[in-house]
């Protein structure tokens, strides 16, 4: 059991009162930086820095941390797709017997019902899977509490009526592999597949499947679909369109094109493919992939409609960290997640403008050193975090991880998050002093009362060191940790003699 430091960990807030005006803090930051002079203290000058930096505040940023899976030797997980409707979240994939080469593969499913903090395992017993020619889950929806259904490229689909507790396949009328589902209630839907007739539609919560009446001879490319109740559904066709609108349950069709040609200057060596399409923001829409430079070397693309696709606009951002935009959260609402392929440090696009602007953010998980680099899949709850999928290229425990972020709307708070959750044992010592902290793989400091540092370390990848200060004279010293060159002073000690 782990005690905390009898010293309360000195915070930000201690050196400076970040809630009085600037005007009135001018006199004491000046006395601090005078005393800083005077005593010539490094340490003094990190913290006033630091205080000065939390006093102009900061944007939005989420605290991360994994929250499945368990890391039982023998096992890997794949979640390949997640959904949540209100605090009810599922996530879909599959289990295998360890490794690349496994044998055996099972789908499966993952509940929470609150906002990804905890999961639970949901087996449907449909057998093994190893052998089988498709074996993922393409596209899932949390319908409601109670209703989930999910897509899979063996052709099969998989749905529940009562919150997991029981899975049935049921089959559309196809043998090819599906690509995408959507419910717009319990009972109405749409799914699209390969092969010669691509689109289905239930009326009847998907007992039973109609063909759609239009098809096209490009069957293979429907790979996004959205039901909307009355008659009214929308595919999407990659890599450029169209999108086909149906108001009548595909009697008569609309169709718009992506006017790439006028957003993109295209070379004769230029790829631009739309792999992804965001349907829910009704007339507001979002087509997204990645653009190849040369067909080879790749960096994120994105187009935006806001009348139904009749017009699109290509949304300002720069992000040198993601190679391709692969998930998005709903555009129901102001704030959107997207994520994707991204090289160290892993990284999301936000928008708090329905995918006007964008802008990026670096993930840094509290609680794990997984290498996590693909985004598979992202979802908002109501109160403003985030729920993913990302694939963990770590060579140890599972194969994926389902993450959760806590929204921090000022570096102020994340910075507090970490400093009063970290904690030094014993305290007082005089042998070796324990650190723990949620920020992993960060180096950490001591200093003595003159700023001079004394010793020097670096929490492991479960956030942890150990000083040996049998040789540092009696006395009492900080402990400063570096959060990305960010200094911070998570606490102080007494050493005393033996």
């Amino acid at each position: 059991m782990l005690v905390p430091s009898v010293m309360k960990p000195l915070c930000a807030t201690d050196i400076v009162p970040l809630a009085i005006p600037w005007n009135l803090q001018t006199p004491l930051f000046r006395r601090l930086f005078n005393t800083a002079l005077k005593m010539k203290s490094l340490l003094v000058i990190i913290i006033l820095s630091l205080s000065l930096f939390l006093a102009e505040g900061a944007k939005g940023q989420y605290v991360w941390s994994v929250t499945h899976p368990d890391t039982a030797i023998g096992y890997s997980y794949y979640f390949t797709t997640l959904s949540c409707s209100g605090e009810n979240c599922t996530a879909g994939g599959i289990y295998t017997d360890g490794g690349f080469n496994f044998k055996h593969a099972f789908f499966a499913f993952w509940r929470s019902n609150d906002g990804g903090n905890t999961w639970l395992l949901q087996d449907p017993k449909f057998g093994n899977i190893g052998t089988v020619r498709g074996y993922q889950i393409t596209s899932i929806q949390q319908i409601d509490s109670l209703n989930v259904v999910a897509a899979s490229d063996s052709g099969f689909l998989f749905r529940t009526f009562d919150a997991g507790k029981t899975w049935k396949i049921q089959h559309c009328n196809t043998i090819w592999g599906l690509f995408d589902v959507h419910f717009s209630d319990s009972l109405t839907g749409i799914v699209v597949s390969g092969g010669p007739v691509p689109i289905h539609t239930t009326t009847d919560g998907g007992r039973h499947w109609q063909d759609a009446a239009f098809q096209t001879s490009y069957h293979s490319d429907f790979i996004q679909c959205h039901s909307y109740g009355s008659g009214k559904f929308r595919v999407y066709q990659k890599p450029h369109g169209p999108i086909f609108t149906t108001n009548d349950n595909w009697k008569t069709i609309d169709s718009v094109m992506i006017h790439i040609d006028s957003l993109f200057p295209l070379t004769t060596f230029d790829c631009y493919r739309f792999d992804h399409f965001n349907f829910t923001g009704g007339d507001t829409m979002i087509a997204f992939g990645q653009i190849f430079y040369n067909c080879k070397v790749g960096k994120p693309l994105l187009s935006r409609s806001s009348d139904a696709g009749k017009s699109w606009s290509k949304p300002p951002f720069e992000n040198h960290s993601i190679d391709k935009l692969s998930c998005m959260s709903s555009l129901d609402r102001d704030t959107v997640i997207a994520g994707g392929l991204s090289d160290f440090p892993n990284a999301i696009l936000f928008s708090t403008d329905r995918g006007a602007t964008w802008n990026n953010e670096a993930i840094t998980l509290s609680n794990s050193s997984f290498d996590i680099a693909w985004a598979n899949a992202i979802c908002l709850l109501p109160n403003g975090n985030p729920v993913a999928s990302f694939q963990n290229f770590e060579e140890r425990g599972s194969n994926s991880v389902l993450i959760r972020g806590i929204q921090i709307r000022s570096h102020v708070k994340a910075y507090e998050h970490i400093v009063w959750n970290s904690f030094l044992y014993p305290n007082p010592t005089s042998t070796e002093l324990n650190f723990i902290t949620p920020d992993v793989s960060r180096p950490v400091r001591i200093y003595d009362l003159l700023g001079r540092e004394m010793l020097q370390g670096t929490t492991s990848s479960q956030g942890k060191f150990t000083f040996d200060v049998s040789k540092l004279p009696t006395g009492i010293y900080f402990v400063i940790l570096d959060h990305f060159g960010k200094m911070l002073p998570v606490g102080k000690v007494a050493v005393i003699g033996k």
